[in-house]
Order: C-alpha cells, then structure tokens, then sequence
C-alpha cells in the first residue's frame, strides 16, 4: 500500500502510513478512530507479559513494554491490545517480514 507523502500525519490514513513507517501505533490510530465514532479512548502504557514471558522474570528493561487502549462503552472501560491482533504466526514461530532481519524472538507487526 502506498501513502500520499503530503498527507496529515493526525488523519487515520496518515496514521496508517505512520505505522506503516514504524513511526506511529496501532494504539493511537484506535484512539483516533474512537473519537470520530463519539467513544472517549484513552492510551495506558505499561508491561505485559507476552511472547518470550517466563514465569518469574523480572521486568528489568523494555523488552516487555507494552501499551493498549481502554474505552469507555456502555458505562464501563473496556481494554483493547490492538498490536497482538495485528501479528501473524507460523506453525507457532513469528513470520518474518519481507527484508526484515530483526531478532526471530522480537514482535513484528505486519
């Protein structure tokens, strides 16, 4: 997919191409959207314990950041982690991306 180099980088297709760029976050494109559909959005940073998690590792560096969304729908706030939808897995071991010579145990998102 190709992007409009003249586009604003705070429309969902600037934000689109942001990601595409490694320059933006699924998390703020979801915000974005949230508050053109009226549904108060807000971005939370933190750990999480996913891929390359054991059990007793202590979160030393930021190799476990993380950040997800919560909304607040229907009088409660939900929690929505939009990058763990967007990877994709191959026969259990992450598929590299295309030209992508990142460590085989890092997330990528395609």
């Amino acid at each position: 997919m190709s992007f409009d180099e003249n586009l604003r980088g705070d429309t969902p297709m600037g934000l689109l191409r942001g990601i595409k760029n490694g320059t933006e976050s699924y998390h703020v494109l979801f915000k974005r959207l949230c508050s053109y559909a009226g549904l108060h959005c807000v971005v939370i940073k933190g750990y999480s314990k996913s891929a390359g998690y054991q059990p007793g590792v202590i979160f030393e560096d930021n190799r476990f950041r993380n950040s997800w969304n919560a909304v607040y729908v229907a009088g409660a706030w939900r929690f929505v982690q939009c990058n763990w939808g967007a990877r994709h897995l191959v026969n259990a071991k992450e598929a590299p991306k295309a030209g992508n010579k990142a460590k085989s145990d890092s997330l990528r998102l395609v």
